[in-house]
């Protein structure tokens, strides 16, 4: 992974705008160009600079070659129009591997600047980096973290900022740039004042690949760079707000209705039988109804995004796993499991995700597929897919995400059937088999946070992301470790009040990867009594009462991969206009409503005609409340 300060490395000439005309002015700001330089500049109407300059990088590989290419674009041409009333300024980046074309839109009255960019590729190539540099003159102010925690000093020297965002000077000095969902990342050199705005960066949306061999080798490829051949182009699109007064920035919290942090148990279906489903879900194997259960998750009100196989058309048994089942019984499966459909049912009424942990233990073929996705949809309305057995063998569900579930020349292909049936969500492997730069900073103290975010914001987490060119529209959402406790007494240790308050406080999202129904002993999910029984672990239930308590609290949001991921894509389609200094226009552009669409701002007061609910917390005025399809809100802070 390429560090930020690699940033330093990159020739910025220091542009004076002394004497020079600035081909467009209004009342708040006025922008420059230089062509001689291919800088940008910002400056306030008091002639206070905002931004001084600015550059433009590609780091590619040419396909071709192989060779890694680091480009600095000169403009080409330079252009100031008018476009349905409205002044654009446009200016042409030419490299020998791209142009890119960037059009800033003005408006007389208002402070944003809109920024839209096209970049049309020459040659085919495979993208490391692709971003704007802006060195900034005004003192940073606020650094809106990914976590939605704000910094106001003390700032860490790097940020990863994802689409978040920062603010610069004060007054009618003020530059901001928030809430940025048509980019890649934000990245911030705290120490040097320097915000690099990211088109397409690697590492914001990883993504791995296991080639078809013949046979089982744990051989993966890194497909994390986009892929674009010549003719082939890429859009972005951002808005700096300059030179007016900004005092309050409403941020967008990660969890709707308040609350603070995001827990999502995500199982694994593997080596499975209805009495450990029974056990962990209603408390044991003898209680058959979920209006029954006396422990496990329904009990205590945890929803868990569910995967299952379909069917078992090779009869794999449990007793054939090499981590010694307790069953020696046909693995679990909607269609030759006697009342596991049934079970199923009642954990959807229970608010539990069902998905497909792939349709069956090894290689589905393609008619499988497709009636496992049909039968999904029509019973469960699945919209996630959980891959299993992902590796090189013929046999290792080749249909999986990270095989070739993506490849049209492949027997196993399987995006078209994932589209016909609505699936979008994808579990995407990538953290738990690639070592990344923080990495080192995995664990601390026995948090469930990995990794534990005390270590800094410096490297890119994304909690979710699109690939630019490799896998469509579906969207992943990753796990970076394995859920179990071989000694129960453990589970009070990594999940314990302490350790769960600092994950509130960190406002942590957690996606955790476990095989709760497992069929193996001494992992903590679940246990023979004395009566030989399965039951669910007490220690284990211990933990699911206190993530239960922490919800009634409004600390923990218990959910699900499709609703968290459902109110993350729909806040993409939120926007504000900062129409004074403390009142902000927050409008849901989305076609549908959004419930409880969550903010936090450093404020003591609110004032709105909207029906609102808040808390303090942390020294943050958190507000929530429903927006109905293209509703507009105003808020005023004190």
């Amino acid at each position: 992974m390429n560090s930020l300060r690699l940033v330093l490395l990159f020739s910025i000439v220091v542009f004076q705008v002394s004497g020079q005309e600035p081909p467009y002015s209004n009342n708040f700001f006025s922008f420059h160009f230089n062509v001689q330089n291919n800088s940008i500049c910002i400056t306030s109407r008091g002639n206070d600079t905002l931004v001084s300059q600015s550059s433009f990088l590609q780091e590619l590989i040419d396909i071709r070659t192989g060779d890694t290419v680091r480009m600095n674009a000169s403009a080409s041409s330079v252009i100031l129009r008018t476009e349905n009333g409205r002044p654009v300024y446009t200016w042409i980046d030419s490299t020998p591997y791209c142009i890119t074309v960037f059009h800033a839109a003005f408006d007389s009255i208002q402070e944003a600047i809109k920024i839209d960019v096209e970049a049309t590729y020459k040659k085919d190539v495979q993208v490391i980096r692709d971003a704007m540099i802006l060195k900034m003159s005004q003192p940073l102010k606020e650094v809106y973290r990914r976590n939605t925690i704000v910094d106001t000093a003390y700032f860490q020297s790097e940020y990863w900022l994802n689409k978040a965002g920062a603010r610069f000077g004060t007054g009618k000095n003020t530059l901001l740039i928030y809430h940025t969902p048509g980019i890649s990342s934000l990245q911030l050199n705290a120490a040097e004042n320097m915000l690099v705005i990211n088109f397409d960066y690697a590492n914001d949306h990883p993504f791995q690949h296991f080639p078809l061999l013949d046979s089982m080798k744990y051989k993966t490829e890194d497909y994390s760079c986009s892929i674009f051949k010549a003719g082939e182009a890429r859009k972005n699109s951002f808005t700096i707000h300059a030179g007016k007064e900004i005092d309050f920035v409403p941020r967008l919290m990660l969890n709707p209705n308040g609350f603070l942090s995001g827990h999502i148990f995500t199982e694994h279906a593997d080596w499975t039988d209805l009495p450990t489903h029974k056990a962990v879900y209603f408390g044991s194997e003898i209680i058959s109804k979920a209006k029954k259960a006396n422990g496990g998750f329904i009990k205590n009100k945890i929803p868990v995004t569910k995967s299952v196989f379909y069917s078992n058309p090779d009869s794999v048994l449990n007793s054939e796993s090499n981590h010694k089942s307790i069953f020696t019984t046909p693995i679990a499966s909607i269609k030759e499991s006697p009342d596991f459909f049934e079970f199923l049912k009642q954990l959807k009424k229970s608010k539990i995700e069902i998905c497909l942990h792939t349709p069956d233990h090894f290689t589905s073929a393609r008619q499988l597929i497709d009636e496992a996705c049909a039968f999904m949809q029509e019973n469960f309305q699945t919209v996630t897919w959980i891959d299993h057995g992902y590796n090189n063998g013929p046999k290792n569900n080749r249909e999986a995400f990270v095989c070739d579930g993506l490849n049209a020349a492949s027997p196993s292909y399987a995006k078209d059937i994932w589209e016909k049936y609505g699936l979008k969500y994808f579990w995407n492997s990538y953290y738990e088999d690639f070592k990344t730069s923080d990495s080192m900073f995995f664990d601390f103290s026995g948090s469930p946070m990995h990794p534990y975010p005390g270590f800094g914001d410096a490297a890119p987490q994304p909690l979710y992301w699109r690939h630019p060119s490799r896998t469509g529209n579906f969207i992943s959402w990753g796990t970076r470790d394995l859920l179990e406790m071989h000694d129960p007494a453990s589970w009070e240790y990594h999940y314990g009040s302490r350790k769960l308050n600092d994950f509130v406080y960190q406002r942590a999202i957690k996606f955790e990867h476990c095989y709760p129904a497992g069929s193996i002993e001494d992992r903590g999910f679940w246990k023979k009594n004395e009566k030989n029984i399965l039951v669910v672990e007490p220690e284990f239930n211990k933990v699911l009462q206190r993530l239960s308590a922490y919800a009634d609290s409004g600390w923990i949001n218990n959910t699900t991969v499709k609703s968290l991921l459902d109110y993350w894509v729909a806040q993409e389609n939120i926007s504000f206009d900062y129409t004074d200094s403390n009142v902000v226009k927050i409008t849901n552009r989305n076609t549908s409503e959004i419930k409880g669409v969550s903010f936090a701002v450093n404020a003591r007061k609110i004032i709105s005609q909207k029906k609102m609910n808040q808390k303090i917390f942390d020294g943050d005025l958190i507000f929530w409340f429903d927006m109905k399809a293209g509703e507009s809100v105003s808020v005023t802070f004190k």
